[in-house]
């Protein structure tokens, strides 16, 4: 199930990313995004090439991280935060995200059937894995 996880999260973060969802014009967001995520990242993790950040045109307040790396920030969160040290704690929580295989614990507790993912989404039988 992880190498079919692994082809799908690759293949919708292409997707994604060639698409016109994010913003590919405005490369002064993106490398703003990604500095502020390079500046929260433990050191082990700094020179992880895989993790990058797009704004997304998404005009509501949300964030996602892939198991590939990729977070998409939607545009639309912008109009909540007030400031870098909220813009890093957001980051924070989608790195917590890639860095616990999160999206790949939901995937595989969908396929095996387990759709009452509990209060915090995950299952007793994942939580004891991690």
């Amino acid at each position: 199930m992880t190498f079919v996880y692994a082809a799908q999260t690759a293949y919708i973060s292409s997707i994604l990313v060639n698409s016109n969802y994010i913003y590919n014009d405005k490369p002064e967001f993106e490398e703003y995004l990604n500095k502020v995520m390079k500046e929260i990242l433990p050191e082990e993790h700094k020179s992880n090439k895989n993790i990058h950040v797009y704004l997304t045109k998404d005009g509501s307040f949300n964030a996602l991280a892939f198991g590939s790396g990729c977070i998409f920030v939607n545009i639309g969160l912008f109009n909540e935060i007030a400031d870098e040290a909220t813009l890093a704690s957001v980051l924070a929580h989608e790195f917590s995200h890639y860095l616990l295989d999160h999206n790949l614990y939901h995937f595989i507790a969908e396929r095996k059937g387990e759709f009452d993912l509990g209060l915090l989404g995950e299952s007793e039988e994942l939580s004891n894995i991690y």
